[in-house]
């Protein structure tokens, strides 16, 4: 008998398993391969025969091979049925004919089967469940392989539940002992009557081997006299461990030797009991089973805290909730939306939501809820009824709930109240339309008054050019510089107003917006200030512009009042230069820059110089004044004005970019022409 510490002796030098992964048993089987499929893990070269062949030859062939079972087939490979090393305790191994028996005679049959996709997790739980050793395997129909316990326990990476225990925590019942001097078919016949695998041989009350299966299937296949001594057959010396020898020594005994079973010796060296790996999968299975409960009183602790976070928070928030079933019944509610109704739970719950909407939006909820199955999410607008009467706008987001097969169960939503939206919108509204009425008032005021107060300034002017030349020899020239003034402010205040109704027109009397060339709008403005470019020796450097979706006449108008703008406000010390250009912003529309080389302004102006009749500077001599591309001389603070009214027409934004001194740039957008537009 060799003990464990002689066979750590004798294997000190040879190489180990790898190092046994540390930690406890919960661990482990957190790291383990249970959800494996058996055909990571099944023997895929199955010994194989026909129903025809001897027992004697499938017992020689299951030794040459080291199985532990052979696969009965047909002549389609078909399964007919299973014969193990434990069937053989079945044979009558005084009858000389035993080995002679056709393999068909002593098979289990039907064979067992398992799929090949099956987890492991599953399979250790059959092969508990049927109290078998063996499974064949299938796949699409057809033989794939055989898996036996071993390989279950030799493929779980077991290490770390073989480390944190010992042997005496699997072994509990004594060992079935035989004596040395048992006749081989006695020893069969216990072996079958208590269903075990093996038996410990005692010779003079010791342990002197171990009998097995595998044994008796070796005996079977040499064909020996049948008449031999347990003691003769058994396996010799026996491998020996003690109580508290850690199982994963116990186990690296086994692979080594290639047994499947240990003596287990007392502090004392009295046989305590026998060790095998049915043993350890038996162990496995038990702590699995523990884990596993474990782990789903865990998964129920963590549901329910999860369903009681989820009531905290239905029942925190601020907006209404309400869950209701697969006939639109409500089943929960939550305080929020029973205080935006001004019911109490039990009031909605049983009913449908329609038991709260106008009659007008029964059918709007009616129709959405049809949607169910079709549409996951939704979101509508409803008016509800408060139980006073008063009536609630409610915007409406509702998800359709569905259980593991994809079945729908129902529905939860949550209710927004829009009352105050719904006022702010009124306010809004109603606050636009104010304004949209002051705008046309003032619109029509400034037409009708700049209209009307052109008769009273044509006669002051006309009477007063009669008495200029009816009167001048009489009138001193004092009186006649006066008459001059006179005269001047009429003509000024004529072409203000005359500005004034311009000013008006632009939104009364423009133009639907079409597909237009900004660069013949441009060119029409060039030429009506052509002479006060000249006058004044200015230039003007034109880029590629676009087609740009607008009112053509008020495009050439716009680009007109800049031109003259930059003419009225050039710097008489250089020739004025005017550059135009043009390029594509990200978000669409054209953006326009009107450079020049003028006076400038200050930054702080830059606002101001596009409200009505704003002048920076004082009026200049008439020298100045007659380079004005209109004749009107220094102009009346309308042309930026006028632009920004054009621009805001259109949806545009303008403003400056200037240095007082160095000139001013004139930035404006104006919408692209219309895909296809030519």
């Amino acid at each position: 008998m060799v003990s464990v510490a002689e066979y750590e002796t004798i294997t000190a030098d040879q190489p180990r398993r790898g190092t046994p992964v540390q930690g406890d048993w919960a661990n482990y089987l957190s790291m383990s391969r249970s959800d494996w499929p058996v055909r990571h893990i099944m023997n895929r070269q199955v010994l194989t025969c026909s129903p025809d062949l001897s027992v004697g030859q499938a017992a020689e062939q299951m030794v040459a091979r080291r199985c532990s079972s052979i696969v009965v087939v047909d002549a389609a490979s078909v399964p007919l049925g299973i014969w193990t090393e434990h069937d053989a305790l079945a044979l009558d191994l005084p009858s000389a004919d035993a080995g002679r028996r056709s393999i068909a005679d002593v098979m289990t049959s039907p064979v067992l089967t398992v799929d090949a996709d099956l987890p492991l997790e599953e399979l250790v739980l059959r092969f508990r469940d049927h109290g078998t050793r063996h499974f064949v395997v299938t796949e699409q129909g057809g033989l794939a392989g055989v898996i036996s316990q071993t390989d279950v326990i030799r493929s779980q990476g077991v290490h770390a539940y073989l480390t944190v225990r010992d042997v005496g925590s699997l072994v509990e019942k004594a060992p079935l002992t035989v004596q040395g001097e048992d006749s081989l078919a006695a020893v069969m016949r216990t072996l079958r009557d208590r269903g075990g695998d093996a038996a410990v041989v005692l010779r003079q009350g010791q342990p002197y081997g171990i009998i097995t299966e595998r044994d008796i299937l070796r005996l079977v296949a040499s064909r020996r006299e049948v008449g031999t001594t347990c003691q003769d057959v058994c396996s010799h010396p026996v491998l020996s461990v003690t109580s508290t020898t850690p199982l994963i020594q116990a186990h690296d005994l086994m692979e080594q030797h290639k047994i499947r079973h240990l003596v287990v010796l007392g502090p004392d060296q009295v046989l305590l009991s026998l060790l095998s790996f049915r043993d350890i999968l038996a162990g496995i299975e038990l702590d699995y089973t523990r884990y596993l409960q474990a782990a789903l009183d865990r998964q129920h602790q963590v549901i329910r805290l999860g369903q009681e976070r989820q009531r905290q928070i239905i029942e925190a928030t601020l907006e209404g909730f309400a869950e209701v079933d697969r006939e639109a019944r409500i089943v929960r509610v939550n305080a929020a939306l029973c205080h935006m109704l001004g019911y109490q739970a039990y009031d909605l719950i049983g009913q449908t939501p329609a038991c709260f909407c106008t009659a007008s939006s029964v059918e709007q909820f009616r129709r959405q809820f049809s949607r169910i199955d079709q549409q996951d999410h939704r979101s509508y607008d409803l008016m509800a009824v408060r139980r006073d009467g008063t009536h609630i706008p409610l915007r409406v987001n509702a998800t359709t709930l569905r259980d593991e097969t994809g079945q729908v169960t129902g529905a939860f939503a949550f209710f927004t109240d829009q009352s105050e939206e719904q006022r702010q919108r009124n306010e809004l509204q109603a606050l636009l339309e104010q304004v949209s009425s002051s705008n046309a008032d003032l619109e029509s005021f400034a037409y009708v008054v700049s209209h009307d107060l052109q008769q009273p300034l044509r006669m002051v002017t006309s009477y007063l050019g009669l008495l200029t030349r009816r009167y001048s020899a009489n009138v001193p020239p004092e009186g006649q510089e006066f008459i001059g003034y006179a005269v001047d402010g009429a003509k000024r205040m004529q072409s203000m107003i005359m500005d004034l109704l311009e000013y008006s027109r632009v939104n009364r009397r423009g133009s639907e917006f079409q597909p237009c060339d900004s660069n013949d709008c441009l060119a029409l403005a060039v030429r009506e200030v052509a002479v006060a470019l000249q006058a004044c020796g200015g230039t003007v450097d034109i880029a590629p512009l676009p087609l740009v979706q607008a009112d053509p006449l008020q495009i050439q108008r716009l680009f007109y009042c800049l031109l003259d703008n930059a003419i009225i406000y050039r710097d008489l010390q250089r020739p004025l230069r005017i550059r135009i250009s043009a390029g594509r912003l990200p978000s669409g529309p054209w953006e326009f820059r009107v450079q020049d080389n003028g006076i400038g302004i200050e930054p702080q102006h830059n606002e101001r110089v596009f409200q009505i009749f704003q002048r920076l500077h004082p009026r200049l001599e008439p020298q100045w004044g007659e380079a004005g591309a209109n004749g009107r001389g220094n102009g009346n603070g309308i042309g930026l004005a006028l632009s920004k009214r054009i621009v805001d027409r259109h949806h545009g934004e303008i403003h400056l970019e200037s240095v007082a001194g160095e000139g001013t740039v004139v930035v404006f957008t104006l919408p692209a022409a219309e895909e296809g537009a030519a």
